[in-house]
């Protein structure tokens, strides 16, 4: 339903989902939703028309995991093979993209859902969002941080600010 992955075949059916589907998600408190269909992964802020929110409630935390097969969708960076080919800058409400291939690894408890994006190539973990059943939404930076110094509080950070995660950054339950 949301991706920065511009296809024009595929905006119609885009705006349908938003206009159908996203009204019973925030209704229906969705946490997650998991989407394939693009060739990519590309993690949301918990998000609501277009906007993001503070926590999963109302907001649901949407996440492409499209990554496992061939490399189809429209380019976020420049490539000397395709010159030609637009490039699509990453908006404020995409908190991660990646164009390796990979997969998903979904782990829930009665306290959180832990989604990781590992890479096949490397088998490290490359993204990773915590949402908890209080409504908070820890990912990337925050989640490996907190991890390592539990005692630490974190917060948002804007899209500018952000860092990528560390190698290594392995060993999540």
């Amino acid at each position: 339903m949301y991706t920065t992955s511009y296809e024009n075949r595929d905006a119609p059916l885009m705006k349908k989902m938003l206009e159908h589907l996203e009204p019973l998600f925030v209704k229906n408190n969705v946490t997650l939703a998991l989407w394939g269909h693009v060739h990519r992964y590309e993690r949301f802020c918990p998000v609501n028309n277009f906007t993001c929110g503070s926590t999963w409630k109302r907001y649901p935390v949407h996440v492409v995991i499209g990554m496992a097969g061939q490399d189809w969708q429209s380019i976020w960076k420049p490539r000397p093979d395709h010159p030609d080919m637009p490039v699509f800058p990453q908006p404020e409400r995409s908190m991660y993209r990646g164009g390796e291939f990979g997969y998903a690894r979904l782990v829930a408890t009665k306290e959180k859902l832990t989604l990781s994006y590992v890479g096949n190539h490397d088998g490290e973990v490359h993204d990773m969002v915590e949402i908890l059943a209080s409504g908070q939404v820890h990912s990337g930076m925050m989640v490996l941080a907190m991890l390592l110094e539990p005692g630490l509080k974190w917060w948002w950070t804007p899209h500018s600010q952000r860092r990528k995660m560390p190698p290594k950054a392995t060993g999540f339950s």
